[in-house]
């Protein structure tokens, strides 16, 4: 049985939203969803923007999603989170603009984000739930 191409999307804000921009922009994602707490009292607007559940759903949402991303703006927050996609197995994506240089050398660890036009140079290595923002250089 083929796996799904299915991303899962921890937070539904600004960095959410982005990160969804970033994986459309990549073409290989099947269906792209949301977890986010915000949402919970407002059903109507969960609907609009895709949110199927809280981050405490995430065990639940396993089975339908191979991968998922945190997109929330607290380091430890996201570290934790992407660590609880892992138990759950839900591989934590790599998301990575077209328009960003990632040079074939470097090493991009789970979880992390390459922002359009920024650059990873030769060697590099960007760590896991790190977000690379627009126009940036990491040597």
């Amino acid at each position: 049985m083929a796996q799904n191409k299915n991303l899962l999307i921890l937070g539904a804000g600004q960095y959410g939203v982005m990160a969804k921009e970033i994986a459309e922009a990549m073409g290989v994602f099947d269906r792209i969803a949301f977890l986010d707490d915000s949402f919970a009292k407002d059903p109507a607007a969960a609907a609009e923007h895709s949110v199927v559940g809280t981050t405490r759903d995430i065990e639940k949402f396993a089975a339908e999603f191979r991968y998922g991303f945190v997109a929330i703006g607290n380091p430890e927050l996201r570290r934790k989170l992407t660590e609880q996609l892992r138990y759950n197995c839900i591989t934590p994506a790599i998301l990575v603009h077209p328009a960003a240089y990632v040079s074939p050398s470097a090493q991009l660890q789970k979880g992390c984000c390459i922002e359009p036009n920024a650059t990873v140079q030769a060697g590099a290595v960007v760590a896991a739930a790190s977000f690379v923002s627009s126009g940036a250089v990491i040597r």
